[in-house]
C-alpha cells in the first residue's frame, strides 16, 4: 500500500496536494491508515508538501511585484493554481518581513507542518481561534499555538502592557458570566502555579474563548512570562487512532513504532512554561488520561517508547468538554483538576447580552463588506428568541449566512445598502418570526430596524482569522457573481449557483439535503459508485419523499448500486428489460408514477437514457421501503431468556441491527429458582404482549417448560424454542415483524431453519455449500454483494459457491432456488429483500456490511464445515508465559507475549504497536471470566498463533477489570475456526478452572486440546 500512496503523491498537483482524507478516499481505506502509512514512509502531511511549493513561489512573486496589495497577491496565487486566503498572504508577508530581519522563513516550526498555514484542511481559512466558541472577537494571543501539530497563532503581545482587565472586553463579564470569570481569574492567580481547570459547556457556549482569555489574563498579570506558549489540541482530531493521539501529545523516540525514524517533541513539551488547552478532552482514551494524570501530579512524562528517565515540564492545563465529566473522565484525572467552570447556554444568558453579541457579529460583517447593513426588526427579534442549539457559535454562523445572502442580493441589484429581510428567515429562525412580544422593551431601538455602519458597527476588535474568513467569503461572492454574470445565464440561475457556492464554503447542506451519519453500506457506495450517480440518486429519493415522506433513507444506497449496474449493462449492450411492467404498474399506480418522475429526473441529470422499464423496478423498491416502516397495530413479541446476561445483550444487538424493539432480554441468575424465573416471565409477558402472542427463545431445553406455564397462567399464546443464539434471534425478530405472520408460522419456520444446516454434507450426501445474493434484477446489488462476500468473508480454501438471483419474477425465482437446492446446500440468502424461503436464514444487505454481519456469516460457514479444530494447533510451549513475578504489569505482559511471537516468527515488528492501538480503543477483558484477549492487526501476522499468560495474581487490565489469564491472538482471515474454538473454551467453566490450576505449561496444553 505504501507504493500506491507514493504513486498518488508523486502524481499530485504540488499546489493543491491531497489531504489525508482525499488520499483515504482514493485508496478506499480509513484516514488513520493513511496517517500510519505516511509516518511509515516518512511522507510529510499535505500542509508541509504545500509549503515546499508555495514559499519559493511566494518569494519570487513578492520580489517581482513588490507593490501588490494583499488582495491582488491572493488573486495572483490562486490564478497560479493555489487555494489561499488573504489572511494566509498576510501571514506569509509577515514571515517574509521577519526573514529579511534575519529570521528564517519556512524553517523549524514557523510554517512546518502547517503551523501558520491556518487550521483544518482548508489552508488559511480558519485560524486556531476562529471556531464557533467565540463570545466576542479579540486579537489572538501572543505565542499561541494550535494543533493538528501546534499552529502558531497571529498577533503580538498587546495585552501585556495594558491596564484594563482583559476580561472587561468579554460580553457579560459583570452579568451572565460574572461567576465564571471570577473562577477563571482565581484559577490563573492562585499561588504558586495556578489551578488546572476544566471548562464544561455545550458546543458553542464559549469554552475555547474563555481559555484564550485566561491565557491573555495570565500574560497581563505577568503570571506567565512574555511570549509563553498557548498550545491548543483537539483530542477529537485523533480519536479514531488513540496511539497517534498520545504520540502527538507526548512525542515519541526513534524506533517507538514503524515509521518513527527520529525523535519527535510532543505538544506537552511545546507548552512548557505556558498553557496546554485540551479541547474535547473526553475523547482522550483512558491511557492518555492516566499519562496526563501523571504529568499533572508529578510534572513529569515520557515520550512514547522512551525507557529513560522522565522529562520535566512546567505546564498549566485547561481542558474543555461537552460531556458529563463523571461519566466520561477517569476519577484519577478529575481529582487533579480542582477548578471546574460551567459555561451557560445562550438561552440562559440575559437577553440584553444576547443583543450585544448579535450587534458585535453584525458589526464585524459590516466592516468586511464595507457597506451599511440594515436588519429588519423581525429578523432582530428572531435572532434574539430562536432556540439556538449551537449557542454563540451557531448564532455567529446563522448571522453570517443571513449577511452573505443579503450581500448577494445587494450585489446582484446594484444597491449600496445590504438589507437583511424577514423573508430570508428559514428553519428555526422562521419559526421564531413574529416573536417580538417576547423581546424586552429594554433592548435599544425596540421595534425598529437595526442599522450598522462599517465605521461604527461595533467597538470590539476583530480577530485576524475571523476577518480573513469573512472577507474571503464576501470576496468569493463578488468573484462568483462577476464570473457567472459574464455567461449566458438568467438572473435566477446566477443567484442559485452563487448560493450553492456559499453553501459549500460554509459547509451548509443544499436545500432539501440531509446530512445523516454514514453507515458502512453508505460508505461502501460512496467509495465504489460514481459520485454523480450517487448525488443524482439522492435527489431522486428526495423527489420521491415529496409523495412518500416516510420513505426509508437507506434506499438511496441500494438504488445507486442498482442504477450503476443498469448503466454499465447499457454501455456493454447487455441490458435486459425483464420486469413485468404492466402488472407492477397496475398494482402500484402511485409508486409507479413517482418512479417515472425519478427515472426522468435522474436521466436528465446524468445525460443518460435510463429505460422506462426501470420505473417498474424502482416501483418495487419504493413499495418495499415504504412498507417497512408502516406501523403495525399488533406484533409478535420475542422474549430471550438465558442464564446470565447473554439474553439481554442478544436482545440489544438484535434490536439495534434490525432497528426494531420487538426483542426483550431476561437474565436468569445461575442460582435463581425456576419459580422465581417463571414469575418474572409471567409479569413481563403481560406487559409486552400486543395481541399476537409471544415467541420465547431459551438457552436450555428445560426452560421451554416456562412457555407452557406462562400460557397456562396468562392465556397469552406462547411458543418456545431452545438453544438460542444471535442468528436465531435475528431470524425470529425478522419473521415476527412481518405483517401477516402468525405465531405458529414463525415458530415452525425457525425450527426448520435450525434443523436445516445439519442435512446434506454431514449426512454423506456430498452436496457443496452455497450462498445466494438477491436483488430485484440479480445484477446490481446482488453482484456487488457477491464481490464483497468473496473479498471479505470467504477464503481461497473455502469451496463455497455464490449465486445471484433476481426477485422480479417470483415463479422464476422459486424455480432457480429449487434448482440450486438440488445441487447445493444453501447456507444463507442475503440481499436487498427477503424472498421468504422456508428453512434458509436471510441476512439484510446492510447487516452483512456491518462487523456483526460478517462475523455471523463466518460463524455459519465454520459451523457447516465442521472441521476438527484444536487450540494446540496454534499454541506452543514457547508461547506460554507461566506464572511470572506477581509485580508484573499489563504492558510487561503484552510486551513479553509479543516478543515470544516475534521470536517464533508468527508476527512482524509492527504487531506490538497494533496491539497497543487496539487496547486504546476499549477494554479487551472479559469481565466476568477475568480473561483478557488482546489482539493486533492481521497485516502483521505471518502465521496464526496464540500466546498465553497464566498469572499467579490478577493484574489490572482496564478500569474496574482484572485478569489472571491472558490469550494474545495473532489471527488473519483464515483463523475464524480458532476464534470459534476459543469461544467454546470460555463457555466450559471447568476447563477454564483447570487451566487456572495448572502446575506447568504442559498441563495448560493438555486442557487446551479438546
Amino acid at each position: 500500500m505504501v507504493e500506491k500512496l507514493l504513486e498518488l503523491i508523486e502524481g499530485e498537483n504540488p499546489r493543491r496536494p491531497f489531504t489525508d482524507e482525499e488520499l483515504a478516499g482514493r485508496m478506499k481505506v480509513h484516514r488513520e491508515r493513511i496517517m500510519e502509512l505516511r509516518m511509515q514512509a516518512g511522507i510529510p502531511d499535505s500542509r508541509e508538501r504545500l509549503r515546499r511549493a508555495l514559499i519559493p513561489e511566494f518569494r519570487q512573486l513578492s520580489a517581482a511585484r513588490p507593490g501588490l496589495s494583499e488582495r491582488a497577491m491572493t488573486a495572483a496565487l490562486n490564478q497560479m493554481g493555489y487555494e489561499v486566503s488573504r489572511y494566509l498572504v498576510k501571514r506569509l508577508r509577515e514571515e517574509l518581513s521577519r526573514e529579511r530581519s534575519g529570521e528564517a522563513l519556512g524553517s523549524g516550526d514557523t510554517l512546518g507542518g502547517g503551523d501558520t498555514l491556518g487550521g483544518g484542511d482548508t489552508l488559511g481559512i480558519r485560524g486556531p481561534f476562529g471556531g464557533g466558541d467565540a463570545l466576542v472577537s479579540e486579537a489572538a494571543p501572543s505565542g499561541a499555538k494550535s494543533s493538528e501539530r501546534g499552529k502558531s497563532a497571529p498577533g503580538g503581545s498587546a495585552w501585556e502592557g495594558g491596564e484594563e482587565d482583559v476580561f472587561c472586553g468579554v460580553i457579560g463579564f459583570d452579568g451572565g458570566l460574572k461567576n465564571q470569570i471570577n473562577q477563571a481569574k482565581a484559577a490563573v492567580l492562585y499561588p504558586p502555579s495556578g489551578l488546572n481547570t476544566l471548562i464544561i459547556g455545550a458546543s458553542g457556549s464559549g469554552k475555547t474563548f474563555l481559555a484564550e482569555t485566561m491565557y491573555r489574563f495570565a500574560l497581563q498579570k505577568k503570571v506567565l512570562e512574555a511570549g509563553a506558549p498557548f498550545v491548543v489540541f483537539n483530542c477529537a482530531d485523533y480519536a479514531e487512532n488513540p496511539q497517534l493521539l498520545i504520540s502527538q501529545l507526548f512525542g515519541y523516540v526513534k524506533g517507538a513504532f514503524s515509521g518513527a525514524k527520529e525523535n519527535k517533541r510532543g505538544l506537552v513539551e511545546e507548552a512548557d512554561g505556558g498553557i496546554l488547552f485540551l479541547d474535547e478532552v473526553h475523547r482522550l482514551p483512558n491511557e492518555g488520561q492516566e499519562l496526563l494524570f501523571y504529568l499533572l501530579d508529578k510534572g513529569e512524562f515520557r515520550r512514547l517508547g522512551d525507557s529513560g528517565p522522565p522529562r520535566r515540564v512546567k505546564v498549566r492545563v485547561i481542558a474543555a468538554t461537552t460531556e458529563n465529566p463523571e461519566s466520561s473522565l477517569l476519577l484519577t484525572f478529575r481529582r487533579r483538576i480542582p477548578m471546574i467552570i460551567s459555561m451557560p447556554c445562550l438561552k440562559e444568558r440575559p437577553i440584553e447580552e444576547r443583543y450585544v453579541i448579535i450587534r458585535t457579529f453584525l458589526g464585524r460583517e459590516a466592516r468586511q463588506i464595507r457597506r451599511q447593513l440594515v436588519v429588519e426588526w423581525p429578523v432582530v427579534a428572531a435572532l434574539l428568541t430562536y432556540p439556538c442549539g449551537g449557542n454563540v457559535g451557531q448564532l455567529r454562523s446563522d448571522i453570517q449566512v443571513l449577511c452573505a445572502e443579503a450581500f448577494l442580493a445587494s450585489v446582484s441589484m446594484g444597491r449600496p445598502k445590504v438589507r437583511i429581510k424577514a423573508e430570508q428567515l428559514k428553519g428555526a429562525l422562521e419559526d421564531s418570526r413574529g416573536s417580538s412580544g417576547a423581546v424586552s422593551a429594554r433592548i435599544p431601538g425596540f421595534g425598529r430596524d437595526l442599522t450598522i455602519t462599517p465605521e461604527g458597527g461595533s467597538d470590539e476588535g476583530t480577530e485576524a482569522a475571523d476577518c480573513a474568513e469573512a472577507e474571503s467569503l464576501y470576496q468569493l461572492i463578488e468573484t462568483a457573481f462577476e464570473e457567472l454574470g459574464g455567461r449566458e445565464l438568467g438572473q435566477e440561475e446566477v443567484l442559485e449557483q452563487v448560493q450553492s457556492r456559499i453553501n459549500r464554503y460554509l459547509n451548509l447542506p443544499e436545500p432539501g439535503q440531509d446530512c445523516p451519519s454514514k453507515t458502512s453500506l453508505e460508505t461502501f457506495v460512496e467509495n465504489m459508485v460514481d459520485r454523480r450517480l450517487v448525488e443524482a440518486t439522492r435527489r431522486g429519493i428526495d423527489l420521491a419523499k415529496r409523495e412518500f415522506p416516510r420513505l426509508q433513507d437507506d434506499l438511496y444506497s441500494l438504488l445507486a448500486i442498482h442504477l450503476e449496474a443498469v448503466l454499465n449493462n447499457l454501455k456493454a449492450g447487455s441490458y435486459s428489460a425483464s420486469a413485468d411492467t404492466a402488472r407492477i404498474r397496475r398494482e402500484n399506480s402511485r409508486e409507479y408514477q413517482v418512479a417515472l418522475a425519478m427515472v426522468a429526473q435522474i436521466s436528465k441529470e446524468l445525460d443518460a437514457a435510463i429505460p422506462v422499464e426501470e420505473a417498474a423496478r424502482i416501483t418495487v423498491y419504493l413499495k418495499t421501503f415504504r412498507s417497512r416502516i408502516q406501523s403495525r397495530p399488533k406484533r409478535i413479541r420475542v422474549i430471550i431468556l438465558t442464564h446470565g446476561q447473554v439474553g439481554v445483550s442478544m436482545a440489544e444487538v438484535v434490536n439495534a441491527v434490525m432497528d426494531m424493539d420487538l426483542a426483550v432480554g431476561v437474565a436468569m441468575g445461575l442460582t435463581e429458582s425456576y419459580q422465581v424465573a417463571l414469575n418474572r416471565v409471567i409479569e413481563l409477558a403481560g406487559v409486552v404482549d400486543e395481541g399476537k402472542g409471544i415467541l420465547l427463545l431459551v438457552d436450555m431445553g428445560s426452560l421451554t417448560e416456562i412457555g407452557d406455564a406462562v400460557m397456562e397462567k396468562t392465556g397469552i399464546p406462547v411458543r418456545s424454542i431452545a438453544r438460542v443464539d444471535t442468528l436465531m434471534a435475528l431470524d425470529a425478530v425478522r419473521r415476527a415483524s412481518l405483517e401477516d405472520a402468525s405465531l405458529d408460522e414463525v415458530a415452525q419456520a425457525i425450527r426448520w431453519s435450525q434443523g436445516f444446516p445439519a442435512e446434506p454434507a454431514r449426512t454423506g450426501e456430498g452436496l457443496k455449500p452455497a450462498l445466494i445474493t438477491v436483488c430485484l434484477t440479480g445484477e446490481g446489488n446482488a453482484r456487488r454483494l457477491k464481490g464483497y462476500l468473496e473479498s471479505s468473508v470467504l477464503n481461497a480454501s473455502d469451496d463455497i459457491a455464490i449465486f445471484e438471483i433476481g426477485l422480479l419474477n417470483a415463479q422464476r425465482q422459486r424455480e432457480e432456488i429449487d434448482r440450486i437446492r438440488r445441487e447445493y446446500h444453501i447456507l444463507a440468502i442475503t440481499g436487498t429483500m427477503d424472498p421468504e424461503v422456508p428453512g434458509i436464514p436471510f441476512y439484510p444487505m446492510g447487516y452483512v456490511f456491518s462487523s456483526q454481519g460478517l462475523l455471523a456469516l463466518m460463524g455459519l460457514i465454520s459451523e457447516y464445515q465442521g472441521q476438527k479444530t484444536s487450540l494446540i494447533d496454534v499454541v506452543r510451549p514457547e508461547l506460554i508465559l507461566f506464572e511470572p513475578e506477581p509485580t508484573i504489569t499489563k504492558n510487561e505482559i503484552i510486551d513479553g507475549l509479543c516478543a515470544s511471537m516475534e521470536t517464533a516468527g508468527a508476527v512482524t515488528d509492527g504487531f506490538l504497536l497494533s496491539v497497543y492501538k487496539r487496547e486504546m480503543m476499549g477494554s479487551t477483558c472479559m469481565t466476568q471470566e477475568k480473561i483478557a484477549v488482546p489482539h493486533g492487526d492481521s497485516a502483521f501476522v505471518t502465521k496464526p498463533a496464540i500466546a498465553v499468560a497464566k498469572l499467579a495474581k490478577p493484574v489490572v487490565w482496564s478500569e474496574d477489570n482484572v485478569a489472571d489469564l491472558v490469550f494474545l491472538f495473532a489471527f488473519d482471515n483464515s483463523c475464524r475456526k480458532y476464534a470459534e474454538k476459543f469461544s467454546q473454551l470460555t463457555e466450559e467453566k471447568q476447563r477454564i478452572s483447570n487451566i487456572r490450576g495448572a502446575r506447568s505449561k504442559e498441563e495448560i496444553l493438555k486442557y487446551l486440546n479438546f
